[in-house]
């Protein structure tokens, strides 16, 4: 049973993988076949990357062996970050996305079906590598886009996509201003580290389960 699971839980880690890449290819091109970098700069690019090249070589890892997770903190990062995007995202962003290009629209449903087979991943595989000081791996990549990201738009160099200097509405600072933006961006790593640190909690609890279920076995 647990060699079936584990060759399931490697499958599934390459289609995600290939779910992942393919989202950011549907992303870039364009009706006219032409492909637009500039949708690169969002952070749903950023983590369909991101999530897509660890989850493949997640992938080579578990090919070779039995046990054991590929870098438990960028595991722990990729899924933290993706899963908490999307959700925020699903939430917050909707009218947001109907800014972006048709291509990029469509690249955010297949982030979604991404995200989705990460979740699945993560209840196939070996629980217990979420652990509490790896709670700062699901915040840091936010926290270096968004730094990058105000920096460049008060710099007049903004990564915002359809002429818009700042990349998310909680982030325009012309509409907003400071006073604002950096509350909003203190509260949302708040609710971050509070999501994080339950997934963090569940891992950890579904570990304890299986490892009981194991011993009455």
């Amino acid at each position: 049973m647990k060699k079936t699971v584990r060759i399931l839980d490697t499958l599934l880690l390459l289609i995600t993988g290939c779910v992942f890449l393919f989202g950011v290819y549907v992303s870039m091109v364009q009706e006219d076949g032409i492909l637009n970098y500039s949708v690169l700069a969002t952070m749903e690019c950023i983590l369909m990357m991101y999530g897509g090249i660890f989850c493949l070589i997640s992938f080579l890892y578990q090919r070779k062996r039995k046990t054991g997770v590929c870098i438990p903190v960028l595991r722990c990062s990729v899924f933290l970050s993706v899963t908490a995007w999307c959700l925020y995202g699903l939430i917050f962003l909707k009218g947001h996305y109907g800014l972006y290009p048709s291509s990029l629209q469509e690249g955010v449903k297949v982030f979604r079906i991404g995200t989705l087979c990460l979740l699945v991943e993560w209840l196939l595989s070996e629980k217990g590598h979420f652990w509490k000081q790896f709670t700062w791996s699901g915040m840091i990549l936010f926290i270096i886009y968004w730094i990058v990201a105000l920096a460049a738009g008060a710099a007049g160099h903004g990564i915002g996509l359809n002429g818009h200097v700042y990349p998310y509405p909680f982030l325009d600072v012309d509409m907003l201003g400071w006073q604002i933006v950096i509350p909003i961006v203190i509260l949302v790593l708040s609710e971050l580290w509070v999501y994080d640190r339950l997934w963090i909690f569940a891992d950890q609890m579904l570990r304890r389960w299986e490892k009981k279920h194991e011993r009455k076995i």
